[in-house]
């Protein structure tokens, strides 16, 4: 997963999401080791300012 961040994050990606439907959670990672976690709120991407409601996400 690490060499994979890295790889994206080397070719401009600026942010990716890790999503576990099990866990209801979305991982936002973001380059420097920088990770935000999200669940049954309201997850906002800081890189592009996209917001979605993950209580209608994890029905």
């Amino acid at each position: 997963m690490i060499e994979k961040s890295l790889l994206f994050f080397s070719i401009g990606v600026k942010a990716y999401w890790l999503v576990q439907p099990m866990l209801r959670v979305i991982f936002v990672l973001l380059p420097g080791d920088e990770e935000l976690v999200f669940h049954n709120d309201t997850l906002t991407d800081p890189t592009n300012g996209i917001s979605i409601d993950l209580k209608k996400v994890f029905r």
